[in-house]
């Protein structure tokens, strides 16, 4: 068993560095233009690979999901913005040059908004959530039992996957690095606190990218309006 579980989470690291690139070509060869649609379909294909490996466990910690840990989803929905406000501040004080700081996951959904608004409200409520926090979070816990070992891996995996992406240049690039290391370190301690309930950390993120998606679209009816 723990083999199969270290095959799987090698596979699923994998094919979430490469479906991209691989789908990319794929849609090269038959001379389709590489869009939003490409993107959001490649996406999609590896959300519904994920979600389906982790269906039982899925279905496991929503029905063991208890209403006392509502107050653990609220804490953990307040410390994501006290980071993201700490960071902020801090940006301030040592870049006052860089004004507005937005941490790594409020930044990705503006720039995928100003794409296409069905496929940022795919990737930000359904795919980060869901899809992460599964790769990040269920697919290393099967193979990494030890407490603090999980917390740091799935911090650092986390972290270097989300650096990749980043369009931020130096010294900046510190602060969404931090912004990163701290959220899903954040999202790992609830996630062992919770023993382990996935559904948990999904509901905290959902809520947490919730707001600014929210915001956003509010901003853009006012716009239209």
């Amino acid at each position: 068993m723990k083999y199969k579980n270290l095959i799987k989470t090698i596979f699923l690291f994998l094919f979430y560095l490469l479906y991209t690139l691989v789908f990319n070509k794929i849609f090269s060869f038959f001379n389709i233009n590489i869009n939003t649609a490409t993107m959001f379909l490649s996406d999609l294909i590896f959300f519904l690979v994920i979600v389906y490996l982790y269906r039982e466990k899925i279905q496991n910690d929503l029905t063991h999901l208890k209403e006392n840990q509502l107050k653990m989803i609220f804490i953990g929905v307040i410390l994501l913005f006290l980071i993201n406000l700490c960071l902020g501040m801090m940006t301030d004080i040592f870049f006052p040059s860089l004004s507005n700081f937005n941490d790594g996951n409020s930044s990705s959904v503006i720039q995928l908004f100003s794409a296409s608004y069905l496929y940022s409200l795919f990737k930000t409520l359904l795919f980060a959530p869901i899809a992460e926090e599964l790769l990040f979070k269920e697919s290393i816990r099967d193979v990494v039992k030890n407490d603090i070992v999980f917390v740091i891996t799935s911090s650092i995996l986390y972290t270097t996957m989300n650096f990749f992406y980043s369009t931020i240049q130096f010294p900046y690039i510190w602060m969404d690095i931090i912004g990163y290391f701290l959220f899903s370190m954040v999202l790992s301690i609830i996630y062992l606190k919770s023993k382990d309930n996935i559904v948990m950390v999904m509901i905290i993120k959902f809520l947490y990218n919730l707001i600014p998606t929210f915001i956003l679209i509010i901003s853009m009816i006012a716009g239209v309006i």
